[in-house]
């Protein structure tokens, strides 16, 4: 195995011997063989287990993929057996990624009946209404695919026949979980994160982990930026330079540029655990400013000499701003700084004063096209394109430091 990979495994936690770990296309092809050979054997239908932590892949990475390999097969989503908001308000919690928020009981006995082959009624569960809606008939078929949080958990397990576990760093988890729900639910971003880190979080360490301890195959879906990031809904499009002659108000007030806000910003950044260096594709940040804080996350660069990141960014509350140590991320540097915003013709002008480490200037604009129009006013202000950076705060810091 590679190095890397061997850091992977001995961050998500040691394994057993008799089990077996692969990567997302190998276990794949691993998966398809066990069944195979569990139906030579096996005269009876097959129940496959898929457990995972929020966001690790379970469903649409090796669920649906299992699905599509297997024709015959069917998925039992763990959904389904929510007990719904009203049985959450009798137990007095608010806490739906614990294990009794799931009809475990009803679960167990549908997949006795499914073994022998008979149709059960599962539960249709609505999200919207947070109940269920009825039932409607289950059939049982050769392989039946349940997945879900607790598909090993320890009422569950003896009826799962292959046991899989899909892996994925809380760094993979979070993204995922944000790059997917802000902005496509009623949900915040504030609102997601605060989830993760008091519930998700916590419950996955709880009961979900322990259970990768039953796994027949344990599958590792890293989350990949490069990616994943496509479907951010949020660039941050600019051109930063370091600033190394004085720059006039009045050159600047000639160009069309207006002072909007003047603003002190203290910025921490964060590394995640699973990354092999502060230097990183990705970037992590808590900004303060006026009072407020604000998580902020970048992904892998691209573009020419504009520096285009994928962002997601959002305000959180002062109780959760030292959420990302909880996580599991490491706090690298904190930089102070004064920031002065300035708008003109569809590009924003701010100006970086960072206290002992110079000043630097960001043109920044809504259009993936706009180089050529920042790159006028470069010329305008007489500031060479030498002096451009596609770097982050973080990584001229970290130089500066060396």
């Amino acid at each position: 195995m590679q190095d890397g990979y061997m850091k992977w495994l001995n961050f998500v936690g040691g394994v057993k011997m008799s089990q077996e770990v692969y990567e997302l296309s190998r276990g794949l092809d691993r998966i398809k063989i066990k069944i195979e050979e569990l139906k030579r054997k096996i005269c009876r239908p097959l129940i496959v287990g898929i457990a995972g932590g929020s966001g690790s892949g379970k469903t649409t990475k090796v669920a649906r993929r299992i699905q599509n390999m297997f024709p015959e097969s069917q998925v039992l989503s763990m959904d389904d057996y929510f007990q719904g908001w009203q049985f959450m308000q009798r137990i007095n919690s608010n806490n739906w990624d614990e294990p009794r928020a799931i009809d475990l009981k009803l679960l167990v006995e549908h997949l006795k009946n499914l073994k022998q082959g008979l149709t059960v009624q599962k539960p249709i569960y609505s999200f919207r209404s947070a109940e269920r809606e009825g039932y409607e008939g289950f059939d049982s078929s050769c392989i039946v695919i349940l997945e879900g949080l607790y598909a090993l958990h320890e009422t569950v397990v003896d009826e799962v026949d292959l046991r899989v576990f899909v892996e994925i760093s809380i760094h993979g988890s979070l993204l995922r979980r944000l790059i997917r729900d802000v902005g496509r639910t009623g949900q915040s971003g504030e609102d997601i994160f605060r989830q993760y880190v008091e519930t998700v979080y916590p419950m996955y360490k709880l009961h979900i982990k322990p259970t990768k301890s039953r796994a027949d195959i344990i599958i590792i879906n890293q989350y990949l930026p490069q990616i994943e990031t496509e479907s951010c809904e949020t660039r941050e499009i600019q051109i930063k330079v370091a600033l190394k002659q004085q720059v006039s108000q009045k050159q600047l007030e000639e160009l069309g540029f207006k002072k909007v806000a003047n603003v002190f910003q203290e910025d921490t950044y964060y590394v995640a655990p699973t990354w092999q260096a502060p230097y990183s594709d990705e970037l992590m940040r808590i900004r303060k400013e006026n009072g407020k804080y604000f998580l902020a996350y970048k992904g892998p660069i691209s573009g020419g000499l504009l520096r285009i990141k994928p962002k997601i960014e959002f305000e959180v509350e002062p109780s959760l701003r030292d959420a990302l140590e909880k996580l599991g991320y490491k706090k690298v540097l904190s930089l102070y700084k004064r920031r002065e915003r300035l708008l003109g013709a569809g590009v924003e002008l701010v100006i970086d004063r960072i206290e002992k480490d110079g000043n630097f200037l960001e043109f920044r604009t809504p259009d993936p096209q706009g180089e050529s129009q920042i790159m006028e006013y470069l010329k305008k202000l007489g500031i060479s394109r030498r002096t451009i950076t596609k770097k982050s705060y973080l990584e001229l810091m970290l130089d500066l430091n060396k």
